[in-house]
């Protein structure tokens, strides 16, 4: 999203922060546009030409992909979080889950050592079941579960709360620890990733993920230099 804002200073959201150019470094076409309010008098507008800098089409050289993250990073953001969004985003890695079924997740999910995402919240539409680990479960036990309803409420209980909300608090604490790159989509790509690398088949990874097509499961893992190097080493 792209807002111009009264002093005329383009603010640019990528997911994981935002970027600051003047109205000569980026060249756009007006598809609609509305305002926020008489005070700040933003205007919205849809991007649809070419952008000038290169990270709006990709993140750095990942292809547009989150990044995966280190152990020693993943610890370190985990331990930035408060109590409730560390419970999240462990969840998230942990069960290689989609942030969106994470979000949706009740009380009720959690049921002698197992944790439900039901089909009306998979992408896929089939419900799949995932064991709580040692290192989830302490996660758990630190920030306790709820007796019913939503795992993460909104303000009222009336509903979980959104993904912006997840995206945001995940930024706050990426852009205090001086992470980039990072989405809520890291930590499903670093469960997988790291699955990988430790050995496990991809069919079973597909059974965690929920990934039923092993072709867009691949897509998902990062192999770096080392890994390709040493490859050619067992030959």
């Amino acid at each position: 999203m792209l807002l111009i804002d009264k002093f005329g200073l383009i603010r640019i959201s990528l997911g994981q922060g935002w970027y600051h150019w003047t109205k000569n470094n980026v060249k756009s076409s007006l598809l609609g546009c509305s305002f926020a309010g008489r005070a700040t008098k933003l205007l919205v507008v849809r991007i649809v030409t070419t952008i000038i800098p290169q990270q709006l089409t990709m993140k750095n050289n990942r292809e547009g992909q989150a990044e995966v993250l280190t152990d020693a990073q993943l610890e370190e953001l985990l331990s930035e979080c408060n109590p409730n969004h560390k419970l999240l985003f462990a969840i998230a890695y942990y069960t290689s889950a989609r942030i969106s079924e994470v979000l949706k997740l009740r009380r009720e999910d959690f049921k002698a050592g197992i944790i439900t995402f039901r089909k009306k919240n998979t992408k896929t539409k089939k419900s799949r079941q995932v064991r709580i680990s040692a290192k989830l479960k302490a996660i758990i036990d630190e920030a306790g579960l709820p007796e019913s309803g939503w795992l993460f409420p909104n303000k009222d209980s009336s509903k979980h709360i959104s993904r912006q909300a997840a995206d945001k608090a995940l930024r706050k604490v990426c852009d205090y620890i001086g992470l980039e790159g990072v989405s809520t989509h890291s930590f499903r790509r670093t469960s997988i990733t790291n699955m990988f690398r430790k050995g496990i088949p991809l069919k079973t990874i597909g059974e965690v993920s929920g990934h039923e097509d092993l072709d867009n499961l691949v897509k998902y893992i990062e192999i770096d230099r080392k890994e390709v190097d040493a490859a050619v080493e067992v030959l």
